[in-house]
């Protein structure tokens, strides 16, 4: 007798003839875009780094950072969206980086491709409303743990779709492994950068809305979550976001590249005697910066150096005026007033009149007027 018509049970199936699971393609290609846009921080900053391998505040910034100023005072609102693809240091994109590995590889499986962009889009925007409400107006955010915590959120109240036994138990354990150290201050070591707790929670929210959602309307026997128009609307929307945000950053960059080169409030001389003294250590350190060349011009001018002086001076007014809004109308103003009186110095009068143009009938450069207007250079 063969033993296909014999009665004994046929054996189990060798584990590797068993379908392999589908790749998390999604969460790998998200972890590949983190990496490349924290090295674009690193290669292309907008300011001065502390040290080589964490971004300058400003860097963050122009990279799309977002604060309570940007968002709600200026309208900013892509930068809820830009900020979650930031981060500020190797151990920042670290944490956030395993934590997405995990959750999001393990939610692909479950939810799918799209409703997990969705689920992520959702976090970003709980996330960074919450931040920019909640924290102070000085404070700016970046990364992707909003995000990330909606991916928690969701497991924590998705866990009731399946009965009581393992699976519900694995779910809350780990969504409770996660949330709780996250939302609550004091039990994730900061590691040189601060916890955003509000964009936690705004996120963890987010997530647990949409895994509440589930529960109500994803029938047991379908494989995958219903309304799948509306995780493609969220996602062309986080999509839309991007494409607005992205031509708004480039344009504004050389600008806030510009203000990441000048000097921090904390070198600024606070005497008319320390400004001479520091003058050409300002300009070797912040070679961008007008006011090293003003306080350079100043000096010079009180040595009857008047050649140097209106070299130094015309630095400044060319600095000052690349991005006018970044200084103020009356410093802008007094630099082209002192700039012409040294072109006259030198019998540069034309050249004296074309630079004071511009501010003969202002009043930001009162004090000067009167020696204009006496050396005919402003009418």
């Amino acid at each position: 007798m063969s033993e296909a018509s014999s009665g004994a049970a046929a054996p189990p199936p060798d584990v590797a003839d068993e379908p392999p699971l589908p790749p998390a393609r999604l969460t790998y290609a998200l972890l590949v875009l983190l990496a490349l846009v924290f090295a674009g921080e690193l290669l292309l900053p907008a300011g001065r780094n502390e040290d080589w391998i964490s971004p300058s505040v400003q860097t963050l910034v122009a990279w799309g950072a977002m604060s309570q100023p940007m968002v709600l005072g200026k309208g900013e609102w892509f930068r809820l969206g830009t900020a979650a693809l930031l981060h500020g240091g190797p151990g920042h994109l670290a944490m956030n980086a395993l934590a997405l590995l995990m959750a999001g590889s393990a939610l692909e499986l479950l939810i799918g491709r799209l409703w997990l962009a969705a689920l992520l889009v959702l976090g970003a925007l709980g996330g960074g409303l919450a931040s920019v409400w909640f924290n102070d107006s000085g404070i700016v955010g970046v990364g992707a743990s909003g995000a990330i915590m909606a991916l928690f959120g969701f497991f924590l109240t998705i866990a009731f779709r399946f009965e009581k036994g393992p699976l519900r138990r694995a779910f809350l354990a780990n969504s409770l492994g996660a949330l709780i150290p996250s939302l609550l201050p004091g039990l994730i070591p900061a590691s040189g950068f601060q916890i955003d707790y509000a964009a936690h929670a705004g996120g963890a929210l987010a997530g647990a809305a949409l895994g509440l959602l589930f529960v109500l309307v994803w029938r047991e026997e379908a494989p995958r979550p219903p309304l799948r128009a509306l995780a493609l609307a969220i996602v062309l929307a986080g999509a839309a976001a991007l494409a607005v945000a992205v031509p708004r950053l480039v344009a504004a960059f050389p600008e806030a590249r510009f203000i990441g080169s000048l000097m921090p409030e904390s070198a600024i001389p606070a005497t008319d005697e320390a400004a001479r003294a520091a003058a050409d250590d300002l300009i070797r350190r912040y070679p961008e910066d007008p006011r090293g060349y003003y306080y350079k011009g100043l000096t010079l001018a009180a040595r009857n150096d008047a050649a140097g002086a209106e070299q130094a001076l015309g630095r400044a007014v060319a600095l000052a005026e690349r991005y006018p809004g970044v200084f103020f109308e009356s410093f802008r103003a007094r630099l082209r007033a002192l700039h012409a009186l040294a072109l006259h110095g030198l019998k540069r009068d034309a050249e004296a009149r074309a630079v004071i143009a511009p501010v003969c009938g202002q009043s930001a450069a009162r004090d000067l007027l009167g020696t204009l207007r006496r050396e005919g250079l402003c009418r």
